[in-house]
């Protein structure tokens, strides 16, 4: 085989492939599930993690929840995002 029919061959292996790409949407403007209980239960653990102390006097795993859920009720409330 010459280099010319390498190339072709080659183009003609990748067409379909491009072709097909183009068919499927972009993964941007597909919709996105959005499972509250996941959220809430990993940004209060994140929360928790990183800003309560053992023992401390505050009721601090609370307030990572309450947090936790406001953040995630926004996020949810934002366009573009499906309950899961």
């Amino acid at each position: 085989m010459n280099k010319h029919s390498i190339k072709w061959y080659l183009l003609l292996a990748i067409l379909p492939l491009t072709i097909h790409a183009t068919d499927s949407p972009p993964l941007s403007d597909a919709p996105k599930l959005f499972n509250l209980e996941r959220c809430i239960r990993d940004s209060a653990h994140d929360c928790i993690k990183a800003a309560c102390i053992d023992n401390s006097p505050t009721d601090c795993p609370t307030q990572c929840k309450g947090i936790a859920e406001n953040k995630c009720h926004a996020l949810a409330g934002q366009e573009g995002l499906r309950m899961n």
